[in-house]
């Protein structure tokens, strides 16, 4: 290879790099410590040169430059000489200019700096949605080969584009290449009804799936309550409740258990944008809260055994009702935590709260809210999203919180707090480092122990902008800027969810689908890492399950080389909010040869009575199971059902 020829890199990279180069004031600004922009993430897939000495713990004993300032001064130098305003317009000029080397040391670095392996990459698909998606749920079906699909609500207002009033809902096969292959039509019945039930006529105020609440139950199936639609102001309210079945790929309304599908079962009250979240006990209950309508203050629960819906009432006595939602309709973000209580973290979609938020219950029918003070107040609340992180071992569970009112004191921040929290528990407060305020960011949870966050700038920001948080890091820069989508996400209807191929999809009412690449699948060289692959486990196809505090065994032919393994739940994404996503992460053991052998913490608790308990730590239902390498490339997911 000539001096003046260098390795080609991708475009998104060149980019990068020459914006690196022209935006330098000071040769400095170029001969930048190595060490200063790494994570440990990226140290274990680092080219390791044979002057560069790295110790076991994955730290420099000496900190390379990026380049020499002599170097530096001699690129600053040509650039303003080719223009002292525009620099470089592209990197082909750099090399005509400048007489050096571009050896595979250099391309490693630059890969590393500013190519895939530090940013990752978005793609935008050459087809569009067949609809305009408002929400949006990854399933697994019976025929997907554990690829996954993704089940889509269609945003449906007065001016719908089609003939029926209800909400089309497709699956979205990840593997599809076209608009004729990657779509699946789930039911011809609107809204997706079985011919069981399609003979019944529902209004669209009453039964439409659109601007619902979803959450998975035990057997894998997603249950969604209220919506009704935009059809006109005010909104429609609903009162029904739907259940999507993957194995048939079919809706079906609630029913009494006992009587048959025919005897359907509504929620108490209509609930437009309410919240659903899965308790995880054993009657694989679903605890709805807000929504617009005339129970916005009264909680009630879906039992999935019966079939029916009950209210939650405070203990006898007590005036006020202390079980009565202190909090606003507007889809709250609500996370179950592992002793049972639910945390309502302030974050909402459009409304204010005073205060964050804990409730416990006293009975399976009783119980109460407590509205915090102190410290936990400190986070902007409409527009805002949150997420729940488990902790590893010996570490604290957390709530992330991003985004909230624009101009609001916390809206260019991510706030982390302990859970459960007390009166006393104070937020940990990240600025971003563009500056840019947030609000309706999109949180994914990684199973490296990440968290993306997509879009939601605004002001002088573009909401294409993406960062990793590394909750591991917050005592020092949890940030990593990676790859800009090419699409805004910083409305109301954009979903952001994690694939079982461990890549991220995004979908909005644009119908525009972009696929995000994370850095953790590329290797040093800015080429698709090799991943471990996972060839045995409990399938739940064959009826293989697995179950809380028991262990389970794993063949990978890399088992030898797993560093983490981790169970992800599926994402459930409305109103760019899923507030039951959780990774959580597994002790394991290597047995030699290609064998795993993984253990499913209990995580019982009691939250009701002496008897009774649930597995708040993981709900029961179907979950992704991830392997890691020691450099920490996921697997593939399988699906597994725990039961």
């Amino acid at each position: 290879m000539s001096k003046k020829q260098p390795k080609q890199l991708d475009l998104e990279t060149q980019r990068r790099f020459l914006k690196f180069i022209n935006d330098a004031q000071h040769p400095r600004d170029l001969a930048i410590p190595i060490k200063a922009l790494e994570k440990n993430v990226l140290r274990v897939r680092r080219p390791r040169e044979d002057n560069l000495n790295i110790n076991q713990e994955g730290k420099d004993e000496d900190v390379k430059l990026a380049m020499d300032e002599k170097m530096a001064r001699k690129i600053i130098d040509a650039r303003n000489e080719c223009s002292p305003v525009y620099g470089f317009l592209n990197i082909e000029q750099m090399f005509e200019i400048i007489d050096f080397n571009f050896n595979d040391w250099w391309f490693n670095w630059i890969c590393i700096l500013l190519g895939f392996s530090r940013n990752g990459s978005w793609q935008k698909l050459d087809y569009q949605s067949t609809v305009k998606v408002a929400q949006a749920a990854l399933m697994h079906t019976p025929d997907d080969d554990h690829k996954g699909r993704v089940l889509l609500i269609e945003q449906v207002f007065g001016n719908t584009s089609h003939e029926a009033d209800y909400s089309r809902t497709p699956l979205w096969k990840p593997e599809g290449t076209t608009e004729a292959n990657a779509f699946e039509e789930n039911s011809p019945h609107p809204p997706g009804l079985s011919p069981a039930v399609a003979h019944n006529t529902f209004l669209p105020s009453v039964g439409n799936v659109y601007c619902s609440d979803h959450a998975f139950l035990s057997d894998g199936s997603l249950l969604a309550v209220g919506g009704g639609g935009e059809l006109g102001p005010p909104p429609a309210i609903a009162n029904m409740a739907w259940i999507f079945d993957p194995k048939l790929k079919e809706w079906h309304p609630t029913y009494d258990k006992s009587a048959g599908h025919g005897s359907f079962e509504t929620m108490n009250f209509g609930r437009w944008y309410p919240t659903a979240i899965s308790l995880g006990d054993d009657s694989g209950r679903v605890l709805i809260v807000g929504g617009r309508g005339d129970g916005e203050e009264q909680m009630e629960v879906y039992n999935e055994h019966s079939g029916l819906f009950s209210l939650i009432s405070g203990p006898p006595g007590e005036d006020p009702d202390p079980s009565e939602s202190p909090i606003t309709w507007d889809y709250p973000n609500l996370h179950l935590l592992r002793n049972g209580q639910i945390f309502y973290s302030r974050a909402l979609r459009n409304s204010e709260d005073a205060a964050p938020a804990l409730f416990s219950f006293d009975t399976h029918d009783t119980g109460r809210w407590s509205v915090l003070t102190g410290p936990p107040v400190t986070t902007s609340s409409p527009g805002s999203s949150s997420a729940l992180i488990l902790g590893d071992a010996g570490e604290p569970d957390r709530v992330i919180h991003v985004g909230g009112t624009k101009g609001g004191p916390t809206s260019n921040a991510v706030r982390v707090i302990e859970v459960p929290p007390t009166s006393s528990t104070p937020w940990q407060i990240y600025p971003f480092p563009d500056g840019y305020q947030r609000r309706r960011a999109n949180l994914v949870l990684l199973p490296d122990g990440t968290v993306l966050i997509a879009g939601g700038a605004e002001g002088v920001g573009t909401g294409k902008e993406c960062y990793l948080f590394d909750p591991a890091q917050t005592g020092s820069n949890p940030f990593t800027k990676v790859a800009d989508m090419s699409v805004s996400r910083n409305a109301t209807h954009n979903q952001v969810m994690l694939l079982p191929d461990a890549r991220i999809v995004t979908f909005g009412t644009n119908r525009e689908i972009e696929i995000f690449t994370p850095p953790y699948l590329y290797n040093a060289q800015c080429q698709l890492a090799d991943r471990p692959e996972i060839t045995d486990w409990p399938n739940p196809d064959t009826d293989h399950h697995i179950h809380h505090g028991q262990t389970f065994s794993v063949h990978s032919p890399q088992a030898a080389d797993i560093g983490r393994v981790v169970l992800v739940r599926p994402m459930s994404v409305t109103h760019q909010m899923d507030t039951e996503q959780r990774v959580l992460p597994l002790c394991f053991t290597y047995r030699g040869g290609d064998d795993l052998e993984i253990l499913v913490p209990d995580g019982r608790v009691y939250p009701y009575s002496s008897n009774t308990h649930t597995h708040a730590i993981a709900p029961r239902g179907m979950y992704m199971l991830f392997i890691l390498d020691n450099n920490g490339v996921p697997s593939k997911a399988k699906f597994v059902l725990l039961k």
